[in-house]
């Protein structure tokens, strides 16, 4: 956006006839002319300069309201979504091979389009039936019995992958568009390891802790904490070179865990990275219960 500057034009019509006959009267009025038209000019400058001022911060005001106007539509823009609920013209959320393996609904007549379809197999307090958790199939197929909550774009959700689907969980791998870090998460079918992780606050332990709430579509929840620690044997160095012995390292990572209905959101961003309570409340906006009838 260009600055807009006041210009004030002055326009001065002389006549003056000048004759051979006449030629003093005529310098004479010149002079006065002259006289006149600088004194015009002074008083327009002196107006000019006491006006310039404010209107220049009016225009430099307008100048940064309307980039920062022009930054948001941008930012905006770069989500697109398509008729088929693609996101900048590529499938959202990209489906694993595995997803489509794992998926029996033909097997078992059932294609459930809603998330509060899977109230019926849960107790009061949230947690699976017993005799539908240790199914065999459990952990392993889809049943179609109940639908899992739509995720919708976000700055965390980029390149999102559904990597499986089983009537355990649902398991997704993304990248945060603005740092590059990776995200790992999964949504579990009940409220088992929300219960679990909730009572085990304040422990002597510390295995977990409450660290804020968040906001959800259907209320507020808590939203967990643990830091865990995992050793893995390494093979090469830094540098990718090959190492003369299996080396031990210790990576470090966090972990946050919130409920969506009766559904538990398991959050494990990349080892050092850390979210805070925006960043969660952000994902816990785009993770939406279904009944299958929204437009």
């Amino acid at each position: 956006m260009k600055k807009k500057a006041v210009m004030i034009i002055l326009t001065l019509c002389a006549a003056v006839a000048m004759t051979a006959c006449g030629g003093k009267a005529g310098m004479a009025e010149m002079q006065d002319t002259t006289a006149a038209e600088e004194s015009a000019e002074a008083d327009a400058q002196a107006e000019a300069e006491a006006v310039a001022p404010t209107v220049d911060e009016d225009a430099v005001e307008t100048e940064q309201t309307g980039e920062d106007a022009l930054e948001n539509e941008e930012s905006f823009e770069e989500i697109e979504i398509g008729a088929d609920g693609s996101v900048n013209g590529q499938e959202f959320p990209m489906i694993d091979e595995a997803v489509r393996s794992q998926d029996k609904s033909d097997a078992y007549g059932v294609y459930s389009i809603s998330c509060y379809d899977l109230d019926q197999y849960l107790d009061e307090e949230g947690y699976m039936q017993s005799d539908i958790a240790s199914a065999d199939n459990f952990y392993y197929e889809y049943t179609g019995r109940w639908a899992y909550p739509k995720i919708t774009p976000c700055r965390f959700f980029g390149g999102l992958v559904l990597a499986s689907r089983t009537d355990f969980s649902s398991d997704y791998r993304s990248t945060d568009t603005e740092t590059g870090n990776g995200l790992s998460f999964n949504i579990c079918s009940g409220k088992d390891y929300y219960n679990s992780m909730k009572q085990g606050t304040g422990s002597d332990a510390e295995v977990s802790e409450m660290a804020f709430t968040i906001q959800t579509m259907d209320g507020s929840s808590d939203v967990m904490h643990e830091y865990r620690e995992i050793m893995l044997l390494n093979d090469k160095d830094e540098n990718e070179e090959a190492l003369d012995a299996l080396e031990e390292v210790i990576y470090g990572f966090d972990v946050y865990c919130f409920a969506v209905g009766n559904f538990t959101v398991t959050l494990q961003p990349d080892a050092g990275t850390k979210l805070t309570q925006e960043d969660v409340q952000l994902i816990a906006d785009n993770i939406r219960l279904t009944n299958g009838m929204e437009r």
